[in-house]
C-alpha cells in the first residue's frame, strides 16, 4: 500500500504542475496580446526619428 500512495501523490503533483504551467501559458498569451496592442499604437525610436527627420516615407 505505501507504493500507491506514493504513486497517488507523485501523480498529483504531476497534474499540480501541469495545471500551473497551463495556466501560467494563458496568462502568458494574454499579456502579449494586450502588451502587443498597445505598443503597436506607438511608433518605435526609429519611425520616431524618421518623422522627425522627414524621411519616414521613402
Amino acid at each position: 500500500m505505501g507504493g500507491r500512495t506514493m504513486f497517488r501523490s507523485w501523480r498529483s503533483v504531476v497534474l499540480t504542475n501541469r495545471k500551473f504551467f497551463i495556466a501560467g501559458f494563458i496568462v502568458s498569451l494574454f499579456l502579449a496580446g494586450v502588451v502587443s496592442f498597445y505598443a503597436s499604437s506607438s511608433p518605435d525610436g526609429l519611425e520616431k526619428v524618421a518623422g522627425d527627420i522627414g524621411f519616414i516615407e521613402t
